[in-house]
């Protein structure tokens, strides 16, 4: 697995130093630049445990997962947390906006509240699942690898964000993304160390790029149909060829996995990272 590769300081091939242009790569050491494949716990295998907790996260490390992904929303209070949804109501025992609740509110909700295991059964109610902090995605799983997608725009909390990774030394084992431009800028603006991920309008233009295209990220978060078409053997070789990784989501089909192993991608966010792995 890569994720033991990284965690002994080695990756699976020895990046290469330099960018298409000759010059030093600033990202050559990134643990999530390195050669070989990433298996990416899409809210941390929201098809085996309850999405985003604490729990999810390490059985799916455990099961084989390179890194896990936390959606980052803020408390009323400044805490940001791991959740997908901006609502409570879909995975807690709460209601209303994640933004107006402080941290101590959300503390008290049940995360594992509706986690399905066959019809009416939630074996994961009120055994203290705990919507989880950033900061715990950073620190309790040994320095694995974080993919961090900024949710939250208004207000926005890409600086709070940004704090939490240089606090903690984290800049060579994160990506961030964020569907929304802004976000994304203003990290690039405060954190050159920062490996971010196109956004969706950048996307657009790297599937109109000429050789001399400079991509303002170095990963590429796509799904299968990707600006009217399925993604191909050569826009994979294209982004590599910009110094770009390609990383796919959110793919729980067998076939749709081999095939983009085949076609050389570089990761694939799956809710069933225990699928991913046994296919890979």
């Amino acid at each position: 697995m890569i994720i033991a590769m990284l965690l002994l300081g080695c990756t699976a091939e020895e990046p290469d130093k330099k960018n298409k242009d000759g010059d030093a790569d600033p990202f050559a050491d990134h643990a999530l630049m390195a050669d070989g494949f990433f298996n990416v716990a899409h809210r941390g295998g929201k098809a085996l445990w309850p999405e985003h907790t604490l729990f999810a996260y390490g059985e799916a490390l455990e099961v084989g997962a390179d890194v896990i992904e936390c959606d980052a929303h803020s408390s009323s209070d400044g805490v940001i947390l791991c959740m997908h949804d901006s609502n409570l109501a879909r995975t807690t025992d709460g209601e209303g906006l994640l933004k107006d609740h402080s941290f101590d509110e959300l503390r008290a909700l049940d995360a594992g509240y509706w986690f399905e295991d066959g019809p009416e059964f939630y074996p994961y109610r009120g055994v203290g699942f705990q919507i989880p902090t950033l900061e715990e995605a950073l620190t309790e799983f040994g320095g694995a690898p974080v993919s961090i997608e900024i949710k939250q725009v208004s207000p926005s909390i890409a600086h709070e964000v940004a704090d939490l990774v240089d606090q903690y030394d984290a800049w060579e084992r994160t990506t961030l993304m964020s569907f929304f431009d802004t976000p994304i800028i203003e990290i690039r603006e405060r954190e050159p160390r920062a490996l971010t991920a196109l956004t969706a309008l950048e996307g657009t233009d790297f599937l109109n790029a000429d050789e001399d295209y400079e991509p303002p990220g170095r990963h590429l978060h796509a799904p299968m149909d990707f600006g009217g078409t399925v993604v191909s053997r050569d826009l994979v070789e294209s982004a590599h060829a910009h110094g770009i990784k390609v990383w796919m989501w959110t793919i729980n089909d067998p076939q749709d996995m081999a095939m983009l192993i085949d076609i050389g991608v570089d990761g694939i966010y799956t809710d069933d990272p225990i699928l991913l792995e046994m296919v890979r």
